[in-house]
């Protein structure tokens, strides 16, 4: 189950997305603890656990950067695939790559039939992937990073 919480602390808000398919929770019991160790104004919300709109933009543009640093490095799919070929990467060739790990972690032929705790741990193989085969990490797209203006576009 995925959820979302919002809460205040003396001097700040914070937003922190939670949760685990295996896991249900106690709203009361949460809110409860939150209050507790000082925190106020709590919402807590159950979010659907099907990919939304906003987390499928976020995987194209996650695809578009590593592809767009792969191409300015020279890359080919041979670091990658360790195998000896000179294609280049593209964004969709990142997302066939990421399809191909999410049929094979959860079964699922179509990257929209992911949840998103399925997307989440798919992009954390694929992004522990690319840091061993390219020696490259791209920051998923989130809120906070585009508030504080670190994504590429």
């Amino acid at each position: 189950m995925n959820i979302e919480i919002k809460l205040s602390y003396p001097t700040h808000i914070t937003t922190a997305l939670t949760g685990s398919e295996k896991h249900e929770f106690n709203k009361a019991e949460l809110i409860e603890m939150l209050k507790v160790r000082g925190y106020t104004n709590i919402e807590v919300k159950k979010l659907s656990d099907t990919r939304s709109n906003t987390l499928n933009r976020a995987a194209h543009l996650w695809y578009k950067q590593i592809s767009s640093h792969c191409q300015n490095r020279g890359l080919t799919m041979d670091f990658l695939f360790q195998k000896p070929t000179e294609i280049s990467i593209t964004e969709t060739m990142v997302k066939d790559f990421f399809r191909a790990v999410g049929k094979v972690k959860f079964g699922k032929e179509s990257t929209k039939d992911l949840t998103n705790y399925e997307m989440c741990e798919v992009q954390k193989t694929c992004e522990q992937v690319f840091a061993e085969r390219l020696d490259y990490t791209e920051e998923f797209p989130n809120k906070e990073a585009l508030l504080l203006g670190k994504l590429k576009k």
